[in-house]
Order: C-alpha cells, then sequence, then structure tokens
C-alpha cells in the first residue's frame, strides 16, 4: 500500500491524486515541423537523388554510414561572367535518406 493510501484511505488517496494530475500543466507541445514543398526528385548522373528548388541545386548521397546533402547555387552564364563562384554548403549527416532532406530545408530555406 501507498503512504497516502494508509493515511487517508485509498477512496481519498485516489482522489488526490486525480487533482494533482489534473493541476499539472501539461508538457509544451512539440513544435510541428513545416511540411517539405512539392519537389521532383531525379537521379544525377552519379545515381544520387537530386532536386531544384529557389535557384539551388541540393543532392543527396551516401556518405560513411549515413546520408548527406550538398546545397550548390545554380549559376547562369551572366553570373559566371560577373565572376560570381559557387560554395557549396554541405550537411553534417543524417542517418536516414529522409532527414538528409529535411536537413537540407530547414537549415537553408
Amino acid at each position: 500500500m501507498k503512504l497516502l493510501d494508509l493515511i487517508f484511505g485509498k477512496k481519498t488517496a485516489n482522489r488526490a491524486r486525480k487533482i494533482q494530475k489534473a493541476l499539472t500543466p501539461p508538457p509544451p507541445a512539440k513544435p510541428k515541423a513545416q511540411p517539405l514543398p512539392k519537389l521532383v526528385w531525379s537521379k544525377s548522373a552519379k545515381g544520387n537523388d537530386t532536386t531544384e528548388y529557389e535557384g539551388h541545386r541540393i543532392t543527396i548521397f551516401p556518405q560513411d554510414d549515413g546520408w548527406n546533402y550538398v546545397l550548390s547555387e545554380i549559376l547562369d552564364e551572366d553570373d559566371i561572367a560577373d565572376g560570381l563562384e559557387d560554395s557549396p554548403e554541405f550537411g553534417i549527416g543524417y542517418p536516414t535518406k529522409a532527414a538528409a532532406k529535411r536537413a537540407a530545408f530547414e537549415e537553408n530555406f
């Protein structure tokens, strides 16, 4: 038997537990992840998933025991003539392909 049951009796102890539970605030809600935009993924020359979004190319590729992404800006002829260079950004490694795709958007857009 629990201590409250011994002191107040089982019925009163159960009522006290219900009151305590009702007074305890609920845990904070986790923010919902934003849905990924509808994209058409295709295969790159090396067979990796790739897509284009808002002037960037995103490619998902296997790395070590997981997955990663590379994000690079798509430069046109004018950009290249102006001397702009692309500096690709890489993810930090993810356990699944889906996690790498989600991280590519959450971390960059």
